[in-house]
């Protein structure tokens, strides 16, 4: 039964695609395509925009690093999220719903066009800004890197005494560990 379910997932995109243009056309799909793509786009570069803002009043939005100015915030806006999960629950619509396979082309198009259109441009997109540097830590946020690399070094001599590692990995880890 799993075997059946694996093959039957490799080649859904071809049947939802011969299926969607059946019914459409491949431009009004692409229309589609490139209004959800813009949607999605826009509404991530309107949430950064706005978290600094709302933090102010909504503590749990002071949690979300959007960048220090303006120009970070765009830049993290453009590189947001790809959309594994949007497939995932688009894979998981039933099939007797009648716009399934619509729902997969979109979601199938909006992550291509954020993945390769976005991931192509944010390079350019970052020079142009001029946000070329890694933002450098707070002291804060160096002091709990230290602190979690020393912890991580602690367990590693604890499973060393207890016989549950084995010594190369415990070397690579270690060399990881220290280089934090």
């Amino acid at each position: 039964i799993e075997v059946e379910f694996v093959k039957k997932q490799e080649f859904q995109l071809e049947g939802v695609y011969d299926t969607v243009r059946a019914v459409g056309g491949a431009g009004p799909l692409l229309v589609d395509v490139a209004v959800v793509s813009g949607a999605v786009v826009g509404v991530r570069l309107a949430w950064v925009g706005i978290a600094p803002l709302l933090a102010r009043c909504v503590p749990a939005a002071a949690r979300a690093d959007t960048g220090e100015n303006w120009r970070e915030r765009v830049v993290v806006g453009w590189s947001g999220m790809r959309g594994a999960i949007s497939l995932a629950a688009a894979l998981a619509v039933p099939e007797s719903i009648a716009q399934r396979d619509l729902i997969i082309f979109v979601t199938v198009g909006v992550i291509a066009v954020t993945l390769v259109g976005q991931g192509l441009t944010l390079a350019p997109l970052m020079r142009l800004l001029g946000v070329e540097r890694e933002r450098e830590w707070s002291p804060d946020e160096a002091v709990a890197r230290l602190e979690a690399a020393q912890a991580a070094l602690d367990r590693l001599d604890e499973l060393e005494r207890e016989g549950e590692i084995t010594p190369e990995r415990l070397r690579r880890m270690r060399e990881l560990y220290r280089s934090r």
